[in-house]
């Protein structure tokens, strides 16, 4: 619902907030009808002058004015304290306003041979679609009743018969003392009401159901999505444990092997089980961040710093790596304010720069590049790597995802980094985007937007 986080509406089913968007449509839609009128009234007296048939129409122009100008106020208060009752009280508001002002049109622009009473069918709709089928059903026997009693007191000259040329279907030459003629018509317009309330509240019903079985299976999904993380979180913490303890005896293990020959031989296969052990490590980690990653960023963990700060931060953390394969690593950071989680921002800077040197042959190069841009940080990092085929650049945000190349010069890796970047750059609002060709580098985009001043 626009202006209003779905969050904030746990009590409303999805047909209730769809109601209480409709109602602020409605009341635009009615300033949106009073503008026509006026404006057609006006071209009507420029061309012909203002007529006294015109009077009536403008002083009705004037109070849906007034009126809707009050439900102005009342959707406001609404939307800020939304309700059930309220809701359903407010709609049925509008819609009685709607139905006596429309028949106060409809006797002055002919009676029932007025093109307005095929307006009638707007509110009509209005309830079948948003509210109950009976909500429908009352609103057609208003109708029907406003419109038959007016063509019984016109035909029996109880009430004045108006007549406005361009606005009378046919001649409007339905005369008084014609009771029984005017009643037919009366009884053909109400057999289309209800025909429209019918066939409109069935189909609103059908959507009412699959909108409650999809908002059921929605609910089914976060239920075994949240059970997912907490599985991965909670497995995740179980494996580290004994993942640093058999790191611990690997240690003490390889101090108490004698400096032979078959001893290197054991200090060997130590070392390549302490390396496999690392990368286990670490996709343990990928899996804890990335579950706990899969909600969305509490505002409580915000706050504002230099986005550059952190760029800075962590090409330092990440010195070591570049120079044992000779790397450059040029930083262009412009100074940038920034709103979020440091964290998971050192996060993804730490991300997209490993990847690059990761990808990158011993002595290339890779640019870290930061500046604003219309409100936005716009964060790249380009690197003369190995290049992503056009069939896998499509891929790499997927979780699990490495592409071929990247498995032969990187055996290791779970392929969750580049999804975790993207999962932080969507829980701050922004976007990533890739541009890569093989044997070309790669480079990689982050837009943020940033905080108003």
């Amino acid at each position: 619902m626009p202006g209003m986080p779905e969050e904030d509406l746990p009590e409303l089913s999805l047909n209730q907030r769809e109601l209480l968007s409709r109602l602020g449509w409605f009341v635009h839609l009615r300033w949106l009808t009073v503008g026509s009128i006026a404006l057609a009234l006006g071209v009507e007296s420029w061309r012909e002058g203002l007529s006294r048939e015109m009077l009536p129409i403008l002083k009705l122009g004037g109070i849906v004015s007034a009126y809707n100008l009050i439900f102005t106020c009342v959707n406001r208060r609404v939307r800020r304290a939304p309700s059930r009752g309220g809701n359903i009280a407010f709609a049925w508001l509008q819609i009685l306003a709607d139905l006596a002002t429309l028949t106060l049109v409809i006797h002055r622009t002919g009676g029932i041979s007025s093109a307005f009473v095929v307006f009638y069918i707007v509110p009509m709709v209005a309830a079948g679609e948003l509210l109950r089928r009976w909500h429908g059903y009352c609103t057609a026997t208003l109708a029907s009743l406003a419109l038959d009693l007016m063509g019984y007191l016109e035909a029996g000259g109880h009430l004045g018969h108006y007549y406005y040329e361009g606005f009378t279907l046919g001649s409007g030459s339905l005369g008084q003392n014609e009771p029984g003629r005017w009643l037919s018509v009366c009884f053909l317009y109400n057999a289309a009401f209800f025909a429209t309330v019918y066939m409109t509240s069935s189909i609103a019903e059908r959507l009412r159901f699959r909108e409650r079985e999809s908002d059921g299976f929605n609910r089914h999904l976060e239920a075994v999505s949240a059970a997912k993380s907490d599985f991965m979180r909670m497995t995740g913490h179980e494996m580290r444990t004994p993942l640093v303890a058999v790191g611990g005896l690997l240690d003490l293990l390889a101090r108490k092997i004698p400096p032979d020959q078959n001893g290197l031989e054991c200090l060997g296969l130590i070392q390549r089980s302490k390396s496999r052990m690392q990368a286990m490590g670490d996709m343990v980690d990928d899996l804890l961040e990335y579950s706990r990653l899969q909600a969305v960023l509490p505002a409580a963990e915000r706050s504002r710093f230099d986005l550059a700060g952190v760029a800075r931060t962590a090409s330092e953390e990440l010195e070591v790596l570049a120079a044992s394969k000779e790397i450059a690593v040029t930083l262009q950071l412009d100074p940038c304010e920034f709103e979020g989680n440091r964290e998971q921002m050192l996060s993804l800077v730490k991300n997209l720069l490993s990847n690059s040197l990761q990808y990158t042959p011993r002595s290339g190069k890779v640019e870290v590049r930061l500046h604003r841009e219309e409100g936005r940080a716009i964060l790249e990092t380009q690197d003369s790597g190995i290049g992503i085929s056009t069939e896998a650049v499509g891929r790499v945000f997927d979780e699990f995802f490495r592409t071929s190349e990247a498995r032969q010069l990187v055996p290791g890796g779970t392929g969750l980094g580049l999804a975790l970047c993207k999962r932080i750059v969507e829980n701050h609002g922004g976007s990533i985007e890739v541009q890569s060709k093989p044997g070309q580098g790669t480079l990689f985009r982050v837009t943020l937007p940033l905080p108003s001043a």
